[in-house]
């Protein structure tokens, strides 16, 4: 699923606050900041809490790292792979910022169990995705501020 939104911003600066935004991830999670940067093959290990409050365990692996355009991650867990790209393209009022999240389960039971929730849940979805994109606008306007 995908949603896109125009930001008053440059790709430069989109771009810089999404990895501000893995590097303090990355952090919390007790990991080190990385002195070169990040690139594609970076891995770390987080716990993020289910619906229910218990903890999981998820690897978060960057697939693309390519300023300012191109970011994607996969966040693996027992229960299936999440994978997030964020694609930054110039436009007269600042950026295109296209968010994107796609799910893949481990049967193939759950696969179809995926595609028919998707499709129940889709207008939720899209409209998280959107607060996602908000949220990070939120943070470009407050950079710019300071």
């Amino acid at each position: 699923m995908r949603v896109e939104k125009t930001m008053a911003a440059t790709p430069q600066a989109v771009f810089a606050c999404i990895e501000r935004s893995v590097l303090a991830d990355m952090a919390q999670s007790g990991h080190a900041s990385k002195a070169s940067g990040l690139k594609s093959g970076d891995r770390y290990t987080k716990t993020l809490r289910t619906k229910l409050g218990a903890p999981r365990s998820v690897t978060v692996c960057i697939h693309a790292f390519e300023p300012p355009s191109l970011y994607e991650a996969s966040f693996k867990s027992s229960e299936g792979t999440n994978i997030v790209r964020y694609e930054i393209a110039p436009c007269p009022q600042g950026s295109l910022v296209a968010y994107e999240e796609r799910f893949q389960t481990p049967s193939t039971l759950g696969s179809l169990n995926q595609k028919l929730m998707q499709g129940l849940l889709a207008r939720s979805s899209k409209k998280r995705m959107r607060a996602q994109l908000d949220a990070l606008e939120a943070q470009l306007t407050s950079s710019q501020r300071s």
